[in-house]
């Protein structure tokens, strides 16, 4: 089976936001570049061009960001762990308060034939949104949720960053809802553009009364002491890909889930990110602060390795 991981890279490879990636990495990250999009995409049981692809001023989801949503890839034009997406998303919009008004394979099915709609050699970005749709107010969801599914082209992060590590910065916030993937998205779209002006990948949060680290704003994290692998448990998303990674680390590295604070990154001997666009995703700088010895550690690419098995074998 052949997979495209990592070595799978665009003429002009850019971040999932769009942002052009310079092929000098300890460059800025901020030259922008306007994705070509296009396609098909799915709204309220119709299938439509971009150009049609339209939802009501009214919806409760444009108007105050009520919403859900979640974010997949394909190998070989296949979601990847598709099952366990939705799953969370359904998840996410109970948590909420939304009625879905499918069942999780109607939801499946629509996925599926959106991307067969876009099938064109290239690898994909799947966003399935579930809104408030429009209800008797602004801040009254609809009995009817609205259901969108985009399907993108989807553009690798080079090689660079995965032999090379990429940095992060930290940024101070506490997400509300944190176990959901909510629309609201104010304050990661700043830290991550204030990452990217600093020639940063990423945006790790810190809650400021405990120091402990959760999550960055796209991306779980990871970091390694002594060859022991540690995560955040507590207010955060739990990742799809962080779940996957934690299971094949079981028998090599036990992964210890505990809180972590800020000041346990900066002494770490490797800290890596997981999403599914980053996949496994080496982190070799946080503020400036050279971590370890400031290269990518073992353990980090025997993690990078074991998930690209996982993914060349196909049995997901």
């Amino acid at each position: 089976m052949s997979v495209p991981i990592y070595n799978s890279v665009q003429e002009n490879p850019t971040l999932q936001g769009g942002d052009e990636l310079n092929s000098d990495m300890s460059s800025s990250l901020e030259k922008p570049r306007l994705l070509r999009r296009g396609g098909c995409h799915y709204i309220n049981g119709n299938y439509l061009p971009e150009s049609k692809a339209v939802i009501s001023v009214l919806d409760i989801g444009l108007l105050r960001g009520f919403g859900v949503f979640d974010f997949l890839v394909t190998y070989n034009n296949r979601p990847f762990l598709i099952d366990r997406h939705i799953d969370r998303l359904f998840n996410s919009a109970k948590i909420l308060g939304l009625t879905i008004g499918k069942t999780k394979r109607e939801i499946e099915s629509i996925v599926n034939n959106t991307l067969s709609k876009n099938i064109n050699g290239k690898e994909k970005t799947i966003r399935i949104l579930i809104t408030g749709g429009v209800g008797n107010s602004s801040t009254e969801p609809s009995a009817k949720a609205s259901i969108i599914v985009i399907v993108e082209d989807r553009h690798f992060y080079p090689n660079a960053l995965f032999e090379n590590g990429a940095k992060a910065l930290s940024y101070k916030y506490s997400r509300p809802f944190p176990e959901i993937k909510s629309l609201e998205y104010s304050v990661a779209i700043r830290a991550l553009n204030l990452a990217k002006k600093s020639g940063c990948i990423e945006a790790v949060y810190y809650d400021e009364k405990s120091g402990n680290i959760t999550e960055a704003t796209t991306s779980n994290v990871f970091i390694v002491k002594n060859k022991q692998i540690y995560t955040s448990d507590n207010k955060i998303l739990f990742g799809i890909t962080r779940d996957l990674v934690i299971s094949l680390c079981h028998i090599i590295y036990p992964v210890i889930k505990r809180p972590i604070k800020l000041s346990d990154i900066f002494s770490a001997d490797e800290v890596f990110l997981t999403a599914s666009n980053k996949e496994v995703m080496p982190v070799v700088k946080v503020d400036k602060k050279k971590i370890g010895n400031g290269k990518v550690g073992h353990v980090t690419k025997d993690v990078i390795q074991l998930f690209r098995n996982f993914v060349e074998k196909g049995k997901w």
